[in-house]
């Protein structure tokens, strides 16, 4: 089988511990465009001819801290497999097949003995396979290790360690992440053939999306339901390749279908992915490199990788406005007053309380403004600008300065008594009267105003709220 050969640029000089725990500065851009057209069929990566990857730079920067590894000032050459053409291939055979054309050349770019080369090829290339398919299958692997044990069966991890001693750690994941890099993009491929079509997002999940990710919605991201899985692949619920999110889940993407919220939270996990491909430039290569370092970096656990911990977080931080059910009236209104041209996406991922002394109100921010809501239940919409006029119109009036009290003469008396270096707390400020009777006319000019505006935006109640399945 030919393989198109890439070569990366891997400043391995920046390899440490420390480092590892952030994304890498990876610029490779695809000179496809991986953000489909709404008004066309999915796209698929079994057409993409990954020779077209265009490369300016490859470094391994994991973040601000360096550590110096002389012997690794190299580059390493990665050879990515053909475009997957025919999603009832073998995923397992590509899979060996691809890592097994590149992994001599990674291995011989780190040093590897040569009479070691062909023998670490053929058991690398289906342990490196093997993870492959744990990570899709959310599994952890806790007899690889990069970290060598006499408990544990020898690997290539323990050849590593015989010849890089105390860095074998390090150098381990960068040869098991470039090295199983192939296997990944095979798996993209397989996906992609295997699963033609998909629909963009509805409103209804876009609002959920906007909440947690921001901007993130407006990127087009595509859903392929009831999505079939590649042999050997499992039944994991969702699986995610740039802008593309493949589910076993039905289509549940209206509120009122039963499903909207247990596929709701499956797509809030698979966004947070989403947004670490938006991060590299959408770059499978990339992200996949970063990911498989991170996958063996946490001891080959899925639990434990650090992008599927954020992914795991993310999704759990929206429980105020998905599983709450005040938080979830927002979402209600939001629906049933067709409010989106209004107000536009949710910015905040928790409603707060902005109650007076006579009225129980809780808000949520939107881009347009802000959704109010009270017990009822009721809503109205604010500006940004009324909600401001709102919260300075809560002022006090402040009584007079205090004149010849014990506060006053206690004031007097602390300040003789303060050292003349000026130790100790600096004294109080004296009472202003003009500037408290500035600050109440202030108060009083707020409050008549938002009275106005209070009154002319009064709270909308009798309203028929969806039912949130």
């Amino acid at each position: 089988m030919a393989i198109t050969t890439l070569i990366f640029t891997l400043s391995l000089l920046t390899f440490s511990h420390a480092q590892l725990q952030k994304a890498p500065n990876l610029v490779t851009r695809p000179a496809v465009d991986f953000k489909d057209d709404v008004t066309k069929p999915a796209f698929d990566l079994k057409n993409t001819d990954f020779s077209k990857f265009e490369v300016s730079k490859f470094p391994f920067s994991f973040g601000k801290e360096t550590v110096d590894l002389p012997s690794l000032q190299r580059s390493v050459v990665v050879a990515l497999p053909p475009p997957v053409t025919d999603g009832s291939d073998d995923p397992s055979k590509l899979a060996v097949s691809a890592i097994k054309t590149s992994l001599p050349l990674i291995l011989k770019q780190f040093d590897t003995p040569p009479e070691k080369i062909s023998d670490m090829t053929e058991r690398g290339a289906t342990l490196f396979s093997s993870a492959v398919t744990a990570i899709f299958n959310e599994q952890d692997l806790s007899t690889f290790s990069p970290t060598p044990s006499r408990l544990m069966p020898r690997n290539i991890f323990g050849d590593i360690a015989d010849w890089f001693g105390d860095r074998a750690t390090d150098i381990a994941c960068g040869i098991f992440a470039t090295g199983a890099l192939p296997g990944y993009l095979v798996a993209a491929g397989l996906f992609a053939a295997q699963n033609q079509y998909s629909t963009p997002m509805t409103d209804h999940q876009d609002y959920f999306i906007a909440a947690e990710h921001g901007s993130l919605w407006r990127d087009n991201i595509r859903v392929s339901y009831r999505a079939s899985r590649p042999v050997g692949f499992g039944n994991a619920r969702g699986t995610s390749f740039a802008n593309r999110i493949y589910t076993i889940d039905s289509a549940n993407n209206v509120c009122t279908v039963p499903g909207f919220r247990w596929t709701m939270k499956l797509l809030l996990h698979e966004t947070t992915h989403t947004a670490q491909y938006k991060s590299v430039s959408w770059s499978l290569p990339v992200f996949g490199t970063k990911y498989l370092f991170e996958y063996c970096k946490a001891g080959f656990s899925y639990s434990k990788n650090s992008m599927e911990q954020e992914a795991v977080m993310k999704a759990g931080q929206l429980g105020a406005l998905l599983d709450d059910g005040l938080g979830l009236q927002f979402f209600q209104f939001w629906v049933a007053r067709s409010l989106q041209s209004t107000l536009g996406m949710p910015t905040e991922k928790a409603y707060t309380s902005v109650s007076t002394p006579t009225k129980q109100i809780w808000q949520l921010g939107f881009e347009y403004g802000a959704l109010q809501i009270t017990p009822g239940p009721c809503y109205r919409i604010l500006s940004y600008q009324e909600v401001d006029l709102m919260r300075r119109a809560q002022c006090p009036i402040l009584g007079p300065c205090p004149k010849n009290s014990l506060e006053e003469r206690d004031e007097k008396m602390l300040d003789k008594r303060m050292p003349p270096q000026g130790w100790g707390p600096p004294p109080r400020p004296r009472c202003s009267q003009a500037a408290r009777n500035a600050a109440n006319a202030a108060c009083r000019k707020a409050r008549e105003d938002w009275a106005r505006v209070d009154a002319a935006r009064p709270f909308m109640c009798g309203v028929s709220l969806p039912n949130v399945l």
